[in-house]
């Protein structure tokens, strides 16, 4: 199947691979679709579906480690462009109890576009998120998410 991607057009060599990752996760056979997550990753890295779908995967594998991973190259390739990659890196490391971190991402892409308010958005209105009365964000705008401004 891999020899014969290379015969379709480029825009549709990533939706190819996510699909067959697809397939391949459904029949458990999660080596071939992390294989085939992993391409469609490469062929178009801008693009957040197939970031976003091989993450979900290793969640759902109990591969919160690189989960994580995963979504953090996303972010890098895709920017704060994906408001699915950023809410999902949020709320992963929000269950992980990495508020640091979480804070730290919610603070990199607050200024870059709308998707960081609508992530705000989430982070303020979580019922996970910790509230604490001083505040140790320095990045953050006048409002900050745990509400000590």
């Amino acid at each position: 199947a891999l020899a014969r991607v290379k015969e379709i057009s480029k825009s549709a060599q990533w939706k190819l691979c996510v699909e067959l990752a697809d397939l391949a996760k459904r029949d458990n056979a999660v080596a071939h679709a992390r294989i085939y997550y992993q391409l469609g990753a490469q062929l178009n890295g801008t693009e957040a579906k197939a970031w976003l779908e091989w993450a979900k995967m290793e969640e759902e594998s109990g591969k919160l480690d690189y989960c994580e991973q995963i979504l953090a190259e996303g972010l890098k390739h895709c920017g704060a462009n994906s408001e699915s990659l950023v809410l999902r890196a949020l709320r992963i490391l929000v269950s992980r109890d990495k508020i640091q971190e979480a804070r730290q991402l919610l603070g990199s892409i607050l200024a870059q576009n709308e998707t960081a308010v609508r992530a705000y958005n989430f982070a303020e209105n979580s019922s996970q998120w910790p509230r604490k009365s001083s505040c140790t964000a320095s990045s953050f705008p006048k409002r900050h998410c745990h509400g000590c401004a």
